[in-house]
Formats: C-alpha cells, structure tokens, sequence
C-alpha cells in the first residue's frame, strides 16, 4: 500500500483502515488471478515503512508537461502526466495537445 498512498497511510507504527482496506482488495484479487507464489502475501502492510528517498526512481523527471515560460515547448516534469520521456514522438504530442497546434 505505500507506492500507492503512502504519505498519508504509511510510517504510522500501525495500520489505518484505508491500508487494511486495499490489503484486503489486494489479497482479493490474489486469490481470483489464482496467483500460486505465497511470499506475494507477506509483508503487504505499511505501518512501519519510511519514506522514499528523494532521489529514487519516483522523484525522476521523466514526463513531459507545458512549459509556462515560453509558447510551444513542454518541459521534463517528476509527476506523471500522458507524454513520456521514453516514448519517441511524445513530446511532439505535448506541443501539439498543450498549445493546440498540428507539427508537421
């Protein structure tokens, strides 16, 4: 549960009920995909997590956003938006979405 709402969930020293509440979605669909591997189950819980480092791989600038200093640009953004860095052609896509233009 921490990759999904950790700042609010996680670190606590017990679990809130929203945590308990996607564990248990979590072990849900465990046992309907009918997954065999039973380490998955272990230590699904978050209450004693620490915080991501700031440099890790989620604080990476990897999207493309509009970049409100300067007309037909977009610039690298860490939070997730539809236009990738690693996908050839997707900053053409946030030109073109953000300022309403057709590149040719």
């Amino acid at each position: 549960t921490h990759i999904i709402n950790g700042g609010v969930e996680c670190g606590k020293g017990y679990e809130l009920q929203q945590s308990l509440n996607r564990q248990d979605y979590f072990r849900h669909f465990y046992s309907e995909l009918k997954i065999k591997d039973r380490n998955l189950l272990q230590n699904i819980g978050c209450s004693d997590m620490k915080e991501f480092p700031s440099t890790g791989a989620g604080s990476q600038a990897l999207y493309w956003e509009q970049d409100w200093n300067r007309k037909y640009y977009c610039k690298v953004v860490s939070y997730a938006t539809p236009f990738t860095a690693l996908v050839p052609g997707d900053y053409r896509k946030c030109v073109e979405k953000k300022f309403n233009v057709k590149i040719k």
